[in-house]
């Protein structure tokens, strides 16, 4: 009878050693995956949520390829931009004790980068590519025109507001005829204006007495529109890099002239007239700059 229950508990003992072992395994196993782009490409297609996805980069080891043109290729494929925000913080080296560990410095010319809140042009030179910031321009006088001419049409006629910039040329030229430029709305974004690009305006100046003339508002009898008259405007194409972070474009080729950036809204502008400043990104189109390179 004892050797019966000796055996018993023999057998017992080792099952139990399969099962600890087997789990080990199992344990051992999910702990030696990697989580790379292709496991969350292959997550996203098989239709797991954002909310999964984060969780799986969150609990696993995970070596990502965070570069622009890998992150581009997931958003292709529909990945959304929590996830690629989560890749990006996956591969920032975790802390230690004693003094955190230094911030990986990023690169100023990656337009998936963190960058100051602003409007950035992408220059294209013999040096690479150079994201360069357009500073903003402050108006030196604010003119108001067609008074006369809305009053003989009882308020009919538009009255135009429109913001001077000092002189002929702005500081920024750009050879481009259809340049690329990069918004970024940070913590900060109060003082550049706006939270979108879609708030801002793309305006073609008038040259006039040796400065620049941006039409910034309309009035008439119908009421007041902040923003560039038609003929002024040109349109642009907007696609979203990452929350905050924006490419814009122009539809068409620009023609050698001034243009300028205005945030467009009605608020932008306290009366007919109203300063502008801070809110004016002007740049020029020359072709004639990239000779001068």
């Amino acid at each position: 009878m004892r050797s019966v229950r000796k055996r018993v508990h023999a057998v017992r003992f080792l099952l139990g050693a399969v099962v600890a072992a087997s789990l080990g395994l199992g344990a051992a196993v999910a702990a030696e995956e990697t989580v790379t782009n292709q496991t969350i490409l292959d997550m996203q297609k098989l239709g797991f949520s954002e909310a999964v996805l984060v969780e799986k980069i969150r609990g696993s080891r995970c070596e990502f390829d965070t570069s622009t043109a890998a992150l581009g290729a997931l958003k292709k494929e529909g990945v959304p931009d929590a996830v690629l925000a989560e890749m990006l913080r996956a591969g920032r080296p975790a802390a230690t004790g004693g003094a955190p560990p230094a911030p990986a410095a990023s690169d100023p010319n990656d337009p998936m980068a963190e960058h100051p809140s602003g409007i950035y042009h992408e220059d294209r030179g013999a040096q690479g590519v150079t994201l360069l910031r357009i500073a903003p321009s402050a108006s030196v006088q604010q003119k108001v025109g067609g008074m006369w001419k809305s009053a003989l049409s009882f308020g009919a006629a538009k009255v135009k507001a429109r913001a001077i910039l000092q002189g002929e040329h702005a500081d920024m030229q750009i050879a481009e005829r259809r340049p690329t430029f990069y918004f970024y709305f940070g913590k900060e974004a109060e003082s550049f204006g706006g939270a979108s690009p879609e708030q801002f305006a793309l305006v073609r100046a008038r040259l006039n007495d040796g400065n620049r003339e941006l039409v910034v508002a309309t009035a008439s009898i119908t009421g007041m529109e902040a923003g560039a008259l038609e003929k002024f405007a040109v349109d642009f194409e907007v696609t979203e890099l990452r929350t905050g972070a924006f490419k814009v474009v122009p539809k068409v080729d620009l023609e050698d002239a001034e243009y300028a950036f205005f945030y467009g809204t009605q608020e932008s502008t306290s009366a007919m007239g109203g300063s502008a400043a801070g809110k004016i990104f002007a740049f020029g189109v020359n072709e004639a700059a990239q000779a001068a390179r």
